[in-house]
């Protein structure tokens, strides 16, 4: 819980004082037995979250802090971050470094630490401004469970207005909603880039990318860019999500569900009423997968039933 040094200050101070050192010496030994465990006390975890508290220090439900990025700033690795089950605004994205951090949201605020989920979810949804909700970056072995991410929207050419994931390994996002997020470019929802992401008990609906300009658009729903990383979705829900790009031989949507270019895994879910161009000009309304491969658990079941469901290349 708190940090201090060894003290050997009275010991020293004695050898020093009957060896009969100087007064440099002596002043040197005294102040290294003063500064030994005198240092300010460092906070550890859990971390609490709650729009009621007072930010005093982040340490209880009274004293919590009231949005999610001073409890990721204060964390270190190791540490849970718990998050009430209220509606939290925000104005820029949620930024997410450190490794092996849990997060919870749907936390009941009667217990510290919290013994039963809220009646009501834990929301992030963007206010104001034009960003996505929250960007993960470089994080190893984090935990992302029971919370709705909502309402990012990012201009053109900005992918992810949901969740934006880069440089992650071994990330779980586990019972969390991702919705009603609307990218200017790919991964309306979810954006993986070189990152190895599970997925399982999720719902991903109502996302959209919405471009305008010439060329190929993908992943309504969630997109896993060309290069290293896997994707992995474990009875999870992708519906009604949607990429749509101007009318045009040079435009194609691709993926209106799930798109990915690395190894991909589906199993138990359910893809259903999807979109890859609500233009008309667009491939694998449910998955499309452009490389690497896919493996589908039994059953993954109902993707897309009025649409073209499935496409390779």
């Amino acid at each position: 819980m708190f940090s201090s040094g060894r003290d050997t200050s009275a010991f020293d101070i004695m050898c020093a004082m009957r060896l009969g050192r100087n007064k440099v010496a002596l002043g040197s030994v005294l102040l290294a037995a003063l500064l030994a465990g005198t240092g300010p006390a460092v906070a550890a975890g859990p971390w609490y979250v709650a729009t009621n508290g007072t930010s005093a220090n982040g340490l209880g439900w009274t004293t919590a802090f009231t949005n999610l990025q001073l409890a990721l700033d204060a964390a270190s690795t190791g540490d849970t971050i718990y998050v009430a089950g209220h509606i939290f605004y925000v104005t820029n994205p949620v930024s997410w470094t450190k490794n092996d951090i849990s997060i919870l949201g749907q936390c009941a605020t009667n217990a510290e630490p919290p013994t039963s989920m809220a009646v009501t979810p834990t929301i992030i949804q963007r206010s104001a401004n034009s960003v996505r909700v929250m960007a993960i970056s470089n994080v190893t072995n984090g935990v992302l469970n029971r919370l709705t991410i909502a309402g990012g929207n990012t201009g053109s050419g900005v992918p992810g207005a949901g969740i934006y994931c880069s440089s992650c390994a071994n990330l779980l996002v586990a019972s969390c909603t991702i919705t009603n997020n609307n990218a200017g470019d790919n991964g309306g929802g979810f954006y993986s880039l070189a990152s190895s992401v599970t997925l399982t008990n999720c719902m991903v609906s109502d996302n959209r990318v919405n471009n305008q300009g010439g060329g190929q658009y993908y992943g309504g729903g969630l997109a896993a860019a060309a290069g290293t990383g896997s994707v992995n979705l474990w009875g999870c829900v992708v519906a009604n999500n949607r990429v749509t790009v101007q009318p045009g031989a040079s435009k194609l949507g691709l993926g209106g569900g799930v798109y990915s270019a690395v190894p991909v895994v589906l199993r138990n879910c359910l893809i259903y009423g999807n979109e890859a161009n609500t233009s008309g000009n667009g491939v694998g309304d449910g998955v499309y997968l452009v490389s690497g491969s896919l493996s589908m658990g039994i059953p993954s079941q109902e993707m897309n039933q009025r649409y073209r469901a499935f496409d390779c290349s």
